[in-house]
């Protein structure tokens, strides 16, 4: 009973007469609750709230779903010939934009690291030609930025055929590229010999002979990309780049988005893609001995051509 004293009466009755008087008391706040959510607005109720949490989660699936389709449909590109827009734009980059761009620079600026060093052979030729040797493997994130500069670079010296749609691995950047499995190349200045050792899945795709592998072991240390031109000059300089340039500013970017780029000499990807193809260009135009003039005998070419280490 002690407990229950919660008013100040001390009498029985007066306990009776509060114990009455609450009871009414709720009756009464009940109905005017009653009330209230009779007279209050349909959108301020709960029906609202369940229908906005509906909304959300169907906009969230919506987007997913998108994405999902996004990725499917740029995956179901990959082993597709590359349209004509695309071959033009990487292969017939104007004199104008080459002069511009000339050595590249980074995002942030600074001038692009030259990507090349020189080798002490041994000397590199098919059919009396000197050879371009690229390995690479279609997963790996550099080779997709070495390609597309190598494409502009050769293009300067001949023409390619039968190139492929290709993306690095899903979990190794998912890189928009190319693909050299299958090609042709064709050129009376110098010769290309790619290799695609792996595919996208890291699976064997193209074997090694025995002297591509001791180059890729001696000289390459067993990473790709390796770049071998004529047995003078190898791809990965000290404090390059492993695809020449910057692979990230590809990241999230498709095939188109990627050539129409290349018509912007402000655009990191530009820079990048170009510089890193004056440098191959210049070194391929060394031991070309100048040939062709359209390609090697240019202001921006001669340049970037004194910048080239010296062979030990």
């Amino acid at each position: 009973m002690a407990k229950h004293s919660v008013s100040h009466a001390d009498a029985p009755g007066q306990r009776a007469m509060s114990t009455g008087g609450v009871g009414s008391a709720g009756r009464g706040r009940r109905r005017r609750q009653a009330l209230q959510r009779a007279r209050r607005p349909w959108w301020r109720g709960p029906i609202p709230l369940v229908g906005a949490v509906v909304v959300v989660l169907a906009l969230v699936g919506a987007f997913v779903v998108m994405a999902q389709q996004g990725s499917s449909s740029a995956s179901a590109q990959i082993g597709q010939p590359a349209s004509s827009t695309i071959m033009r734009a990487v292969t017939s980059i104007s004199p104008s934009i080459i002069a511009a761009v000339g050595a590249g620079t980074l995002s942030n600026g600074a001038p692009l690291p030259n990507p090349l060093r020189a080798i002490p052979g041994p000397s590199l030729t098919t059919d009396g030609k000197p050879q371009v040797l690229y390995i690479g493997g279609e997963f790996c994130p550099y080779c997709a930025a070495d390609r597309w500069s190598l494409v502009n670079a050769l293009s300067r010296f001949g023409a390619f055929s039968n190139l492929r749609y290709m993306r690095s691995a899903d979990d190794d950047g998912d890189i928009a590229t190319l693909t050299f499995s299958g090609s042709g190349y064709t050129s009376p200045y110098v010769s290309f010999v790619p290799i695609e050792n792996e595919d996208r899945s890291h699976q064997q795709l193209q074997p090694l002979n025995g002297e591509q592998q001791q180059l890729l072991s001696t000289l390459g240390g067993n990473g790709y990309p390796f770049v071998d031109i004529a047995g003078q000059y190898a791809n990965d300089a000290p404090k390059s780049y492993p695809g020449g340039y910057d692979q990230n500013v590809l990241s999230g970017k498709d095939w188109l988005q990627i050539a129409d780029a290349l018509g912007n000499t402000h655009s990191p990807i530009t820079q990048g893609v170009v510089g890193n193809a004056n440098y191959v260009t210049a070194a391929i135009c060394a031991v070309t001995h100048d040939r062709p003039a359209s390609a090697c005998d240019t202001p921006t070419i001669r340049r970037i051509g004194r910048q080239l280490p010296k062979r030990p």
